[in-house]
């Protein structure tokens, strides 16, 4: 049996926010780590809230992108719909949701902190 080598995808998702010069932005950064693959998605599941948003573009542009991660998670948990369901379930579904955002919050730092946003 021959095996291949597996193959670098860069999950770009929907943090393009459906604007195409944020997608070329994305897969150029793309290209520069040496991906072989991008994958893009359009959903409103990683949306962020505009409160959300509004925060990070207040964070200090020196700020560390885990000190962004741990404030914009802390944020999307009190924002989420089912915050006071404490059930394996809804805990499941809450992860799910801020997983999802994550990475939209930190492109969004990412974008501000270089002023492009």
């Amino acid at each position: 049996m021959k095996f291949e080598s597996p193959k670098i995808i860069a999950e770009i998702g929907c943090n393009h926010k459906g604007d195409m010069s944020i997608a070329k932005e994305l897969l150029e950064l793309a290209k520069a780590s040496n991906v072989e693959v991008a994958k893009f998605q359009k959903r409103n599941n990683r949306e962020l809230s505009k409160d959300l948003y509004s925060v990070i573009k207040r964070m200090p542009k020196k700020s560390h992108p885990m000190d962004v991660a741990r404030t914009a998670v802390s944020i999307m948990g009190l924002e989420d719909k089912e915050t006071t369901d404490s059930t394996p379930e809804a805990n499941m579904r809450k992860a799910v949701r801020i997983l999802a955002k994550t990475p939209t919050a930190l492109a969004a730092f990412y974008r501000v902190r270089k002023g492009k946003s």
